[in-house]
């Protein structure tokens, strides 16, 4: 049954004494792979969070500077086309994180049309507030027939 386990693994299997001395196989079957690192809870800091995506956020004034660098740019130039990809490299920033940048600082200025930032973060708020309202209504639920049981 275990040589059986390391062939599916390993298809061009050894001999099954050197395949079972190597590979150390768990409950189902699957190979496991050798730990070297360290068992500690990463810093703060260093944890991704779902909004922010990669885990690092720039400080406001840098996107308003960023931000306010494109549009002198194209006003100066005359032209869009590559504009944010140069800007972004001086800045040392991911030229996709500038060009959402300056799209929703053009939907906030009412040049495009779209969600404002304030919007969305009413949004989320409203969002956050109906979930905490559910939960309280299931509660109550769940006591109200507790107690019309008793």
């Amino acid at each position: 049954m275990k040589d059986e386990a390391v062939k599916a693994v390993w298809p061009i299997a050894h001999d099954s004494q050197c395949c079972a001395r190597s590979a150390k196989l768990n409950c189902l079957g699957l190979m496991e792979a050798p730990f070297f690192g360290r068992m500690e809870a990463m810093p703060a800091s260093n944890q991704q969070s779902s909004k922010q995506g990669s885990g690092h956020r720039y400080p406001p004034e840098l996107r308003a500077r960023a931000v306010r660098m494109v549009r002198e740019t194209i006003k100066q130039s005359g032209q869009r086309h590559g504009v944010v990809t140069r800007v972004a490299v001086q800045l040392g920033l991911r030229s996709e994180t500038l060009r959402q940048w300056v799209k929703q600082a053009e939907i906030d200025n009412g040049e495009r049309s779209g969600l404002t930032t304030d919007d969305h973060r009413r949004i989320l708020e409203l969002k956050r507030e109906n979930r905490e309202l559910r939960r309280a209504n299931e509660i109550l639920k769940a006591a109200s027939a507790f107690f019309a049981l008793s």
